[in-house]
């Protein structure tokens, strides 16, 4: 396991690490870059790296903001040990996805459109299409 306290830390420490990265799990909001930054920085260099983001604001503030696409694996905190587990399990046993678009300006992704739900798990239009893994 490999830590860092902020994003452009975590990033020097990826280049300079020669093993695989297999899953970087990080806060969605944090100081100087976001975690969906520094997921999309990091995927750029090593693609088969996939992401679990995490985040002590509710749904409502991330999806109305457009921070993170749909179908972007999402832990809630606060979460247990068990959960934790099972969504790092869930986010290895899915292909790493391609890098996401890149963010406008105003931090949100270019072309997103409101209105896009996330549940402790994906994001998803509907609720009968989350997968939160058990």
């Amino acid at each position: 396991m490999l830590e860092a306290e902020e994003g452009e830390g975590a990033l020097e420490i990826a280049r300079k690490h020669s093993g695989p990265i297999h899953l970087l799990l990080t806060e969605v909001v944090m100081p100087r870059i976001s975690g969906r930054e520094l997921a999309e920085r990091l995927a750029l260099e090593r693609p088969d790296c996939r992401a679990l983001f995490m985040s002590g604001y509710s749904n409502g503030a991330i999806s109305d903001r457009g921070i993170l696409l749909e179908g972007t694996a999402l832990l809630e905190k606060p979460f247990t040990s068990e959960r934790l587990g099972s969504s790092v399990r869930e986010a290895l046993d899915t292909p790493p996805s391609p890098p996401e678009a890149p963010l406008s300006d105003e931090g949100a992704p270019s072309g997103s459109r409101p209105g896009r739900r996330c549940t402790a798990g994906r994001w998803s239009r509907r609720p009968s299409e989350v997968t939160t893994g058990s």
